[in-house]
């Protein structure tokens, strides 16, 4: 898959599920599941809706590991106002598990954001 575009990772994840679902295969939008069609370092996340909430989108950011500095700001800041607009938006859909875990990443966004600015 080295060299493939998102859209043909996405294609070929779609018939992957189609292979193993058959015709119940739905392959959702980035809006149905932030880690749908996204393509993470070396492969693409095969995760069906129907498990639910990724137990590991966003781990680095929970990570006592993880370190961040006020050079990375306006990144954080992005990240956050996405996942706050994640979080409404799980919350519309009734995905509360899914807002839930939004909602922890933008707690969790905001103390780095204090903690790099106080640095």
């Amino acid at each position: 898959m080295v060299g493939q575009t998102l859209e043909e990772h996405t294609q070929h994840d779609l018939e992957v599920r189609l292979r193993e679902h058959g015709t119940d295969a739905v392959m959702p939008t980035v809006a149905e599941d932030d880690m749908a069609g996204l393509a993470p370092a070396g492969g693409c996340c095969l995760r069906a809706p129907a498990k639910g909430a990724c137990p590991y989108a966003n781990i680095c950011e929970h990570c006592p590991s993880f370190h961040t500095d006020a050079t990375h700001l306006a990144v954080l800041a992005a990240q956050r106002v996405d996942a706050h607009d994640l979080a409404e938006d799980a919350e519309r859909r009734g995905w509360i598990d899914e807002a839930e875990r939004h909602r922890t990443l933008v707690s969790r966004l905001d103390a780095l954001i204090a903690q790099a600015e106080t640095a």
